[in-house]
């Protein structure tokens, strides 16, 4: 068994909409206003950086980042119980994202404690607490700027 990364397409979300973390179910809805599964798929549709962890071919995680450096990120109930072999690869890809963006920033549902202890255990720092639209919801903003090795400088 081993996690593998690759570019994430939109028809690799079907197979494992039925064990999307229900915290990330509500993260999505809370800060969209869309069920999940459409904002997923387009949000998969969309050019720009977007990458799926895979194990023994089925997605465990998806993850991107958009044009002002705001990264996504949304994983099954799986990639809980495979959390260390995930936090392996996902580490890497900060250098990834960070050549594109020299800041990343994430905002995480108030709610969502496994998403601020994976952006923690990846480095970033609590910023502050924001009420998102369309509900006027807490996030909790997240930011790491890249170091003069991680970006290349």
């Amino acid at each position: 068994m081993r996690v593998t990364v690759e570019d994430a397409f939109w028809n690799y979300l079907p197979p494992v909409l039925d064990d999307i973390r229900d915290a990330d179910l509500q993260e999505w809805y809370a800060g969209t206003g869309k069920p999940f599964s459409v904002g997923a798929f387009l949000k998969l549709q969309q050019e720009g950086y977007k990458k799926v962890a895979r194990l023994d071919g089925k997605a465990l995680c998806f993850w991107g980042v958009d044009e002002g450096g705001d990264i996504w990120l949304f994983a099954t109930n799986q990639a809980e119980r495979n959390a260390l072999a995930l936090h392996r690869v996902l580490h890497p890809e900060l250098d990834k994202m960070f050549a594109l963006h020299p800041k990343l920033k994430a905002l995480s549902d108030s709610r969502n404690t496994v998403h601020h202890l994976w952006l923690t255990w990846l480095g970033f720092k609590e910023e502050d607490e924001l009420f998102i639209a369309p509900f006027g919801l807490p996030f909790k903003l997240f930011t790491k700027e890249a170091t003069p090795c991680a970006s290349g400088q």
